[in-house]
């Protein structure tokens, strides 16, 4: 069974995921969203929370408490907000954490790097 990779684009407005198994040629874009056609797989890159969970992209939109702009706050090293479903304050890379999760739990049978992985390690060091 070829091993597959995922690559993710968090942009600054839109997420877009990718998978690619050894083997093959080029990489395939992933469909966060059910619905959403295969031709605009990206989806917009904001999270909302609920009691018991968080909606990111479309849905999160639809709230009126929605986080944007998460990529921008990261570069904001004291940048935090309080959430009310949390009951505290959270700060971007948490909530950019809460994003990666719900993107892998849309899709767990990729290759996910683990959290201290040395090529993550240097990227935090470089925010």
């Amino acid at each position: 069974m070829a091993k597959l990779k995922i690559g993710i684009d968090f942009g600054t407005c839109n997420i877009k995921v990718a998978k690619w198994a050894e083997g093959k040629k080029c990489a395939e874009m992933i469909s966060l969203s059910k619905s959403q056609h295969d031709a605009d797989k990206a989806i917009p890159n904001v999270i909302a929370y609920t009691k018991s969970s968080c909606l990111v992209g479309g849905p999160a939109l639809q709230t009126e408490s929605y986080i944007a702009e998460i990529k921008r706050k990261l570069e904001q090293e004291q940048w935090k907000t309080f959430i009310k479903q949390k009951d505290r304050e959270c700060s971007a890379i948490e909530i950019a954490q809460d994003i990666f999760a719900w993107i892998k739990e849309r899709y767990p049978h990729g290759r996910w790097p683990r959290a201290d992985a040395p090529e993550l390690q240097a990227l935090s060091a470089n925010l």
